[in-house]
């Protein structure tokens, strides 16, 4: 599991090119001029901790982690919604992505480490762009639900074969291809 937090010295955000999506930096007090500073240091003296990028290779799993959620920024949280008036509606937990294109996310994620926008949370990051990242915009891997129903039927026809038409159909689908 490879997880990288949005973390940038000028409380900037991230467009993540996988999803298409806006991540959410974090945001450190310290890194701006406001004559507010001292209640904003009084009120969030920690900050506010940046989204989370995750990807799981052993399920091919991509997703965007808001740490809001959790357990240990319950005061983090308090503090905002009081400055706001009232009850924020925060993302999700956890938005997933199944179906992640392996070397696009990791790419992604390690050009952002590179540019200074991120930082490893956890795992290890490739060393360099891998051969198989799309360096093109937003590729979501949409998932047409017509497959599901021609994969099922494929399936079906073939489970009525014998093992030599099923052995005869293999070597032609190869040759095919």
């Amino acid at each position: 599991m490879v997880e990288i937090e949005i973390n940038n010295e000028r409380n900037g955000d991230l467009l993540f090119h996988p999803t298409g999506e806006r991540v959410r930096g974090r945001f450190d007090v310290r890194a701006i001029n406001s004559p507010e500073i001292g209640t904003l240091v009084r009120d969030l003296p920690n900050g506010v901790p940046g989204q989370v990028i995750r990807f799981d290779p052993t399920t091919g799993t991509g997703a965007i982690v808001e740490p809001l959620h959790d357990f240990q920024y319950t005061a983090t949280r308090a503090a905002i919604e009081k400055r706001i008036g009232g009850a924020v509606d925060f993302d999700k937990p956890v938005k997933e992505f199944p179906n992640a294109h392996a070397g696009t996310w990791l790419g992604w994620m390690r050009r952002a480490v590179v540019a200074g926008v991120a930082r490893v949370v956890k795992g290890k990051l490739p060393d360099s762009d891998p051969p198989d990242m799309r360096r093109g915009m937003y590729y979501t891997e949409k998932a047409d639900p017509r497959d599901t129903t021609i994969n099922q039927l494929v399936a079906l026809l073939t489970s009525k074969l014998s093992p030599a038409e099923r052995k005869e159909l293999a070597g032609g689908l190869a040759v095919a291809k």
